[in-house]
């Protein structure tokens, strides 16, 4: 299973904050959807009796500097490809990267978008 959060890093600064507010949290909540399934999968499929193995993935937001290397870049098209075909629908505006100051303060914070592999296994009885 792959899950990824859609607020993107628990250590955003007030302009990403700021846009989860304005852009993603009353869709999320109107849809009835959790904001942190990244937390509560695990917990969930430990209480249905699975024992779990978790892997954390992390893509770049932004690309640091000119300098960055094809692989930074790549993993940053890929991080924001997976985000916006999962989040993509409840966000009522434009994504946190198309905003430059969001993108700006995700650069100097060096925020990333965290996906957890997990795999759940339940032995049988």
């Amino acid at each position: 299973m792959l899950i990824i959060n859609p607020i993107p890093d628990p250590n955003a600064g007030p302009k990403l904050r700021d846009w989860v507010e304005a852009n993603l949290i009353l869709e999320l909540e109107q849809a009835f959807v959790g904001s942190r399934p990244g937390v509560l999968v695990p917990i969930w499929c430990r209480e249905a009796g699975f024992s779990i193995e978790e892997k954390q993935i992390k893509f770049p937001v932004a690309i640091g500097s000119p300098e960055d290397d094809l692989d930074c870049a790549l993993k940053c098209e890929v991080g924001r490809n997976i985000y916006r075909e999962m989040w993509g629908r409840y966000v009522s505006g434009p994504l946190f990267w198309e905003d430059q100051t969001v993108l700006q303060e995700c650069q100097e914070k060096g925020i990333s978008i965290s996906c957890t592999l997990l795999r759940a296994v339940k032995s049988d009885l």
